[in-house]
């Protein structure tokens, strides 16, 4: 699998989606269509304007050069919700992401700058091509177009594309957010996968993310040659297939323009869309990374200091959690014990 932070990534899966751009491949973030909660975001420009803080500045670019990297290369920032609105009103695109992976839907918008844009709803009803892919042949060109026509994670960067006025991207968002988690975790709407607001903790996760780009650069840099032909192949390729480096044949997916009307909104325009895709790729997953970042998830959750007021419980000895169920028994036996009591007096009486 292809993963050239900053070049290209081959998302693993069939078929595999090429990523593109100057932000793909910074790490390996939380995708937006398995959010629960949401984010308010601004252009870097606007957080350069009104003083506002860019994530590079909260990470040491000597200890954590790759997160640092990253950091530099997102286009856009996670602010405050009354930051993202003073932007907004100043002239800047402001966007707010908002998903519920049980539902499948949420609420996307963008606003300033121009004239605003927004969806709200379930993406279920939606699908531009309602062919069921079980009706055609699975190694069919067909199946690859109908898998990315149908694709969710498509459909909401086509969204995310169409209401930043084409600024941001999925990837882009993403990785604003997983910054954010580890630079500014208050500005997030977390109710799934929270990284605490804990400075051991958040400090443990930016070790972990600069050691999974460290490894991921290290094998990027073997597969250098492949990668930028793969994305020259792309660029030149006249038609609807271009032959690249590794996986063979690449094939180019020509979504049509498409308006989404979730009648709780004003319908919303997506304009005509371009997705390269392989077949069938297998995921690559970095081990180095992951098995730091649990080190360090341990030493962090163990120690018993914390960034914030609430202190830590310690943990109960198997000796104490006994003598306190047999203490829960023993009052369960008294009161029904009391209750039988009352109940044959009644009778007496």
């Amino acid at each position: 699998m292809l993963w050239d932070p900053g070049l290209v990534r081959v998302k693993a899966g069939n078929p595999a989606r090429i990523l593109v751009g100057r932000f793909v491949g910074q790490g390996d973030h939380h995708a937006i269509d398995d959010w629960k909660g949401g984010i308010h975001l601004v252009p870097r420009a606007a957080c350069v304007a009104r003083g506002l803080p860019l994530p590079e500045a909260a990470i040491d670019a000597e200890r954590l050069p790759h997160v640092h990297a990253a950091a530099r290369a997102a286009p856009y920032v996670a602010v405050a919700a009354d930051e993202a609105n003073a932007c907004a009103a100043a002239g800047h695109r402001a966007v707010e992401v908002r998903w519920h992976r049980v539902s499948g839907g949420g609420y996307i918008h963008g606003h300033g700058g121009g004239p605003a844009r927004s969806f709200g709803g379930e993406l279920g009803g939606f699908a531009p091509d309602p062919t069921d892919l079980d009706e055609v042949d699975p190694d069919s060109d067909e199946a690859l177009d109908l898998a990315v026509r149908e694709s969710y994670s498509v459909m909401i960067d086509r969204i995310v594309r169409a209401v930043s006025d084409d600024a941001l991207c999925s990837e882009a968002v993403e990785l604003a957010r997983h910054l954010a988690c580890v630079t500014r975790p208050e500005v997030v709407d977390f109710t799934r996968g929270r990284i605490a607001a804990d400075a051991e903790l958040a400090l443990a996760e930016r070790l972990d993310w600069n050691d999974l780009l460290a490894e991921v650069s290290a094998r990027a840099a073997e597969q250098r040659t492949a990668s930028e032909s793969l994305v020259a192949a792309l660029a030149a390729a006249p038609g609807d297939t271009a032959e690249v480096p590794v996986y063979g044949q690449a094939r180019r997916v020509r979504l049509p323009a498409h308006t989404l009307d979730p009648g709780s909104a004003a319908p919303l325009h997506l304009p005509a869309f371009t997705v390269w895709v392989v077949r069938s790729v297998a995921p690559w997953i970095p081990h180095a990374g992951y098995e730091h970042a649990r080190q360090h998830l341990k030493s962090a959750r163990r120690s018993p200091r914390r960034a914030s007021n609430v202190s830590p419980t310690p943990a109960k000895s198997w000796p104490t959690r006994v003598v306190e169920l047999l203490g829960g028994i023993a009052v369960l036996v008294l009161v029904a014990a009391g209750l039988f009591g009352l109940l044959l007096l009644q009778r007496r009486c």
